[in-house]
């Protein structure tokens, strides 16, 4: 599970929401996130007054992975899950290693 967490200011108040992420790993370990292009646009309002956020807050997580395969050591980067899967080829193990059932959603704190 990777988690991200992000405050916005809306009516005088202070919301907390987390990023909650899961996967099935097949042949790799170590799954992270890197660099700080893993964001996504999200416009906020306000559940209590109602008030729309005009601007628009940029998170991305489907991108920009790295993972290590697990008896291999391989490295494996730039994964893209924008399509809720990757495989690929570890010739070192000489296996397929895969990520897939990618589940990820937001929660207040």
């Amino acid at each position: 599970m990777i988690g991200c967490l992000s405050k916005f200011e809306l009516c005088n108040k202070m919301v907390k929401i987390a990023l909650q992420f899961k996967a099935c790993l097949e042949g790799i370990t170590k799954l992270e996130a890197t660099g700080e292009d893993f964001r996504w646009y999200l416009k906020i309002k306000c559940n209590s007054c109602g008030t729309d956020n005009d601007n628009w807050i940029y998170i991305t997580l489907l991108s920009g992975f790295t993972a290590i395969g697990i008896d291999s050591g391989t490295p494996f980067t730039d994964i893209d899950l924008n399509s809720k899967e990757w495989t690929e080829y570890d010739e070192k193990e000489g296996a397929p290693v895969s990520i897939f059932e990618v589940e990820h959603q937001f929660k207040k704190l």
